[in-house]
């Protein structure tokens, strides 16, 4: 399961409503919900950079055998976070135009 699993699985709730169309929440959980969303995916660029600087610093001691070892799992670790950074921020981006089509974000 990946890191926004919970936030996936939130967003499917609020937007897979009938025809496409998002489902009657409160306002408070439409506007609280994307919000939430884009926060925690700038947490993860965040995160992001300490994985891109750890990575550098791993570089910088390419004599040191564990140091490849943990540079190869600093990028498996940054790959799986831009893949899922990504994806995210695609649903958010996908559920602002439903509700901005159905006049939520008025």
């Amino acid at each position: 399961m990946h890191a926004f699993a919970d936030l996936h699985l939130r967003l499917d709730q609020l937007s897979a409503g009938p025809a496409g169309t998002p489902n009657a929440e409160p306002l408070i959980k439409l506007e609280s919900l994307p919000s939430e969303g884009y926060v925690r995916a700038l947490s993860a660029d965040a995160r992001r950079g300490e994985l891109l600087d750890r990575l550098v610093e791993l570089a910088r001691a390419p004599d040191h055998p564990p140091a490849a070892a943990e540079a190869r799992a600093v990028a498996v670790d940054l790959s799986r976070l831009e893949e899922a950074v990504a994806g995210l921020r695609t649903r958010l981006a996908r559920l602002r135009a439903e509700l901005a089509t159905a006049g939520a974000l008025d």
